[in-house]
């Protein structure tokens, strides 16, 4: 059955859910690392600090979600996005 414009998408994954590959792999380097975390540390100390550092950041890699760019081109937002984005702005700085 050929995809018919105006209807919704149905079928694959959910927005937003993980690949059972991927969660299955995150999975298992997970238990590496924590069965062999005590080993990891021990071989931490016998490293030069600048090994070290960079060890750490690869593993952080794994850990910790990469950065992204984000830019908003206000030209291209209407009026009501624009309001939304001040009434935020005044709401977040009312509640510091």
């Amino acid at each position: 059955m050929p995809f018919e414009q105006g209807k919704p998408k149905t079928g694959g994954r959910a927005k937003g859910v993980q690949n059972k590959s991927t969660s299955c792999l995150k999975s298992t380097i997970q238990g590496i690392v924590e069965r062999s975390f005590e080993s990891i540390e021990s071989d931490l100390q016998d490293m030069e600090t600048k090994e070290r550092v960079g060890f750490i950041l690869k593993l952080a890699e794994f850990v910790i979600p990469k950065m992204r760019e984000t830019k908003i081109d206000f030209n291209s937002l209407s009026d009501e996005e624009i309001d939304e984005l001040i009434n935020r702005l005044k709401n977040t700085e009312n509640e510091s």
